[in-house]
């Protein structure tokens, strides 16, 4: 398993600097589901790394988990953090383009 803080530039789709944590597995075949994990508002994409066992309860499981940073506002109430999964969904060749 990795774990990954990925730091990009989504101007064309985002129009903004973007980050992401991302959990991969390691040694197994895929394809893998995908598991995207929200923070709330007072935290950024890291959250679930740094306060959860996250890591330790997926360390055995065909899963790749995609922590997106939605930033300290309402982002999520409107239809941005859909861009930003799509988008990253893209970079991670999570889905056709």
């Amino acid at each position: 398993m990795a774990l990954c803080e990925i730091h990009l530039n989504a101007s064309d789709s985002l129009g903004k600097m973007t980050s992401f944590m991302a959990i991969l597995p390691e040694g197994k075949a895929g394809p893998f589901a995908v598991l995207y994990l929200l923070h709330g508002l007072g935290d950024d994409h890291t959250a679930w790394a740094r306060r959860t066992s996250l890591e330790r309860y997926v360390a055995n499981l065909p899963l790749i988990v995609v922590m997106p940073n939605g930033d300290h506002n309402w982002d999520y109430w409107d239809l941005h953090i859909q861009d930003t999964l799509k988008f990253l969904a893209r970079e991670l060749k999570l889905e056709a383009k």
